[in-house]
């Protein structure tokens, strides 16, 4: 269904700069004549991508639940888990978690922090995983990620956000 809607809208936006197309090969002029066909194909590019997006975005969704995660000491590392669920109404090809850890110090700069050497280390660390792929509607898949968590950190704020396509 998804694919079907893509298509016609595809086709559609493709017959409108046909159109647009011929109209301006028309004109006199041929430096207008190229400007014009630069724009129309800039614009059509935007509108077919544009209604893509929209269609994904409103007809494929997906909730996390059961989010813990676990610092492991001896390995200096964060194991994240829990469950994704397809909540929309058609198959997502791929389900990503992005885990953004804010390192939680005092001071004036939180943004950047200095070795004792006066180089700088960052204080946000931002990390993207697959945790699923072909999810069909209504099912629900566990998922499990480590990542290194750095030795500088104290008390991070995490912070999870799922995507997909």
């Amino acid at each position: 269904m998804i694919v079907i809607l893509k298509i016609i809208l595809g086709t559609f936006f493709t017959l409108l700069f046909l159109l647009s197309a011929y109209q301006t090969l028309k004109m006199k002029s041929i430096v207008n004549m190229i400007l014009y066909l630069v724009i129309e194909l800039i614009l059509t590019a935007v509108m077919i991508w544009g209604s893509f997006w929209i269609i994904d975005a409103n007809l494929k969704k997906a909730e996390m639940t059961k989010f813990t995660n676990t610092r492991l000491l001896s390995s200096e590392e964060l194991m994240i888990q829990g469950y994704v669920r397809n909540v929309g109404k058609y198959t997502i090809n791929h389900v990503y978690l992005k885990i953004k850890l804010i390192n939680a110090v005092s001071g004036k700069s939180r943004d950047i922090l200095r070795n004792r050497d006066g180089s700088k280390k960052a204080n946000t660390l931002i990390k993207k995983f697959v945790v699923a792929t072909n999810l069909r509607v209504g099912e629900q898949r566990k998922f499990h990620a480590r990542l290194k968590y750095p030795s500088y950190f104290r008390l991070s704020d995490i912070i999870p956000k799922l995507s997909w396509d």
